[in-house]
């Protein structure tokens, strides 16, 4: 997702995705529970959907190379009073300045960095290779096919140790080209990434690691039955009242 911003090419990416998880949903089967993306982002998504994103990953991400870039960027002619809230974003976001905040305080920070002696310049598109982000999506796919796998050899676990080096490597390859200056690596940042190095010795203490799946109903996907009953927000007690409407609804079924 985030290559696709850093490339111009994300609304086209969202529009020739959109309706191909949608038509593997309406098949309904239990191991593939694809849903929508929801605009550029995963709210909502639980384990059991990221799975089957998993499963689809290298057939879904096979629009890649057919991406077309959006219209170049050019700064708005018009006095700086009359640009809209995203045009100051978007002024600031291709210098790859900060552009959070309310149009008053965007509009202060433009008006700076223009009065400057060496206005900060557009930055040229960063982000791997289209070649990168293939081979990336391929390792992930391979990486996860071979730790899922239902039976266990000292050559699967082998096997398993390799090709997650490999996906991290190929992230790396793809992440340090969207760094912006004295940002660490995204595999360094989130422990997410440094886990998956642990899973080797999961599968050699434990076996199958399909076996210690929670994203059923007695793990993740039991979150479903409770959001909607989250009402008002979480206030004080929530967790406790939460549970207690819980207990009691169950006692009337």
């Amino acid at each position: 997702m985030e290559w696709t911003k850093q490339n111009n090419s994300h609304n086209h990416f969202l529009r020739i995705a959109r309706g191909v998880l949608e038509a593997v949903a309406k098949l309904r089967v239990s191991w593939c529970v694809a849903i929508p993306l929801n605009g550029s982002n995963f709210v909502g998504w639980v384990s059991e959907n990221y799975l089957a994103l998993a499963r689809l990953a290298r057939w879904f991400f096979s629009i890649i190379p057919y991406l077309r870039q959006g219209p170049e960027y050019k700064d708005p002619e018009r006095p700086l009073p009359t640009w809209s809230v995203k045009e100051l974003r978007d002024w600031l976001r291709v210098r790859g300045l900060p552009s959070v905040g309310k149009k008053k305080e965007l509009s202060k920070k433009v008006r700076h960095y223009t009065t400057l002696d060496n206005v900060p310049q557009i930055l040229p598109p960063r982000g791997g290779s289209i070649e990168d982000v293939m081979l990336l999506s391929n390792c992930l796919g391979v990486a996860i096919g071979t730790v899922m796998q239902r039976r266990i050899s000292c050559i699967a676990i082998h096997r398993g140790k390799h090709f997650i080096k490999r996906f991290l490597s190929s992230y790396h390859n793809v992440d340090r080209a969207m760094l912006k200056e004295g940002e660490k690596p995204g595999w360094l940042t989130s422990y997410n990434f440094l886990c998956l190095l642990n899973i080797p010795d999961l599968m050699q203490w434990y076996g199958p690691i399909s076996n210690l799946w929670e994203g059923g109903c007695a793990g993740e996907r039991y979150s479903q039955e409770l959001k909607h009953r989250l009402k008002g927000g979480l206030k004080k007690n929530w967790h406790k009242n939460l549970l207690d409407n819980v207990l009691a609804d169950d006692s009337y079924c």
